[in-house]
């Protein structure tokens, strides 16, 4: 017989959720992710476009998931900071710890869309 191959991390359980355009997530969750940035990768698989960053994967089940997002969509901006390069991604993410509440811009299938995410 052959080895099985291993599978990937779940993303374990997820406070997040999704109701119409509004998403809250808990503090906890989001603080774990904000600490350890390499966790999001087990859940997305992300490429920079020039307009933004691609979820070119977006696991099942998984945060990114509950919060709205699919693969595919085209993350633009954040609170009305515009994510055009890795610069533009870093200070936004230095910038996150004490933030509530996120306006996220994105496009999907070329259509622009609006997620509002709470920590809670």
């Amino acid at each position: 017989g052959g080895a099985a191959k291993p599978s990937a991390p779940s993303p374990g359980p997820s406070s997040a959720a999704c109701a119409g355009g509004t998403c809250p997530i808990s503090r906890a969750e989001f603080n774990k992710y904000l600490s350890n940035p390499a966790g999001l990768s087990s859940q997305a698989s992300v490429s920079p476009t020039g307009l933004g960053y691609k979820l070119t994967t977006v696991r099942r089940g998984s945060s990114i998931e509950r919060l709205g997002f699919r693969s595919g969509d085209t993350i633009t901006h954040v609170n009305g900071h515009a994510l055009a390069d890795d610069a533009d991604a870093m200070a936004l993410y230095f910038g996150l710890g004490q933030t509530s509440t996120f306006q996220v811009r994105y496009l999907r299938g070329g259509s622009p869309g609006v997620r509002t995410i709470k920590v809670r």
